[in-house]
């Protein structure tokens, strides 16, 4: 998979500003740069990380997680109300694990727009999804998966909340998902 040349360049400052991506890292992020090069460097590492929130951030661009290892990914929403990751008409996030786990907790993900599947977020891991905790609202795929497209086994999503979402072709507000959600709590429009 060939990688954007914006991809390239938060790499690479990433790994300037990185002592080692060897090891397992805790970040926290507080605006779209600094996210996207803890995700990159996250894939890269091999290893189980964990990216904490602590600011509302605009994305600009989707941002994207690909990891092809075994290793788990936890993004997370400091505070004791959701931070906020607001799409500004784009998919907010990207993220496929095979062979990996995906944790996102205590997040609102609003106003995402997708051509495709997942208006504010697409999230695929063999090893398990779990979601608690967030909150999604006004996000439109114009495929399926107004708020989220959720793939993997098994499937969790626990205490989230999904307004006003609209998918083109279904999904708006129950998210869309292969295979079957294990757990689901808290859906309404």
């Amino acid at each position: 998979m060939k990688r954007p040349l914006r991809s390239v360049l938060f790499l690479a400052i990433g790994l300037l500003l990185s002592p080692a991506i060897t090891e397992s890292a805790d970040f926290t992020v507080f605006n779209t740069l600094g996210f996207q090069v803890a995700l990159d460097i996250a894939d890269l590492n091999g290893e189980n990380d964990v990216i904490t929130v602590v600011a509302d951030i605009d994305v600009s661009n989707t941002l994207t997680y690909v990891a092809t290892g075994a290793q788990t990914l936890t993004i997370i929403g400091s505070g004791t109300s959701p931070r906020v990751l607001s799409g500004v008409g784009n998919q907010i996030l990207f993220l496929e694990s095979i062979g990996g786990a995906i944790t996102i907790q205590n997040l609102m993900f609003q106003n995402g727009n997708s051509t495709t599947n997942g208006g504010a977020i697409n999230v695929f891991a063999s090893g398990g999804v779990t979601i608690e905790n967030c909150y999604f609202y006004n996000n439109h795929s114009d495929l399926f998966g107004g708020g989220a497209f959720i793939g993997g086994s098994p499937v969790n999503l626990e205490g989230n909340t999904f307004d006003r979402n609209t998918a083109g072709n279904g999904g708006g507000d129950a998210p869309s998902r292969d295979p079957a959600i294990s757990s689901w709590t808290t859906i309404t429009s």
